[in-house]
Formats: structure tokens, C-alpha cells, sequence
């Protein structure tokens, strides 16, 4: 990036600086959540799909992926729920 400002290195290095020191503004709640959701309902049905053409002689290995895939996904919230408040002081 340099390189589009030849000579003006200071100017260019206060650019950046006004730029990198924004703060970040999360849009909304309710889309980090939904987003969320839609990427782990994809995850959580990805697993499946992709067990239930590998292994399918197994029986109940799909059930069994899935509630692997639930209880990960419940310990990782619990964890993050008792985690942050002595993480991110």
C-alpha cells in the first residue's frame, strides 16, 4: 500500500493509524445470533450427511455423530459462559 503514496510515507502512516484505531461496532445482537445459528445448523448437518454416506453399514453411527456434535457444541457454550467473564476483563 506504500507504494500508491511515494514520498508520503507520514501521511500514509496517519492514514492507517485513523483508520486502525476505529473502534468496532458489532451490527446487532440478533444477527451475530442468527449467523451463529445458521453456521452451526450447517455444521450440525454436514456431520450427519457426510457420516451417513461413509458409514452406512455402521448402525446408529449418525445418531451417534449427532449427539456428539450437540453435547460438543453445549460444552463449548457452558465453557464460554463461565470462561469470559475471567478472560475478557
Amino acid at each position: 500500500m506504500e507504494k500508491n503514496f511515494p514520498g508520503k510515507e507520514k501521511e500514509f502512516k496517519a492514514w492507517v493509524t485513523k483508520k486502525v484505531n476505529k473502534p468496532f461496532k458489532i451490527s446487532s445482537v440478533m444477527d451475530v445470533t442468527a449467523g451463529t445459528l445458521i453456521l452451526w445448523l450447517g455444521w450440525f448437518y454436514f456431520n450427519g450427511a457426510s457420516a451417513s454416506t461413509m458409514y452406512a453399514p455402521r448402525a446408529n453411527s449418525v445418531s451417534r455423530i449427532y449427539m456428539n456434535t450437540l453435547v460438543a457444541a453445549g460444552a463449548a457454550a457452558v465453557t464460554h459462559t463461565y470462561l469470559k467473564p475471567l478472560c475478557f476483563r
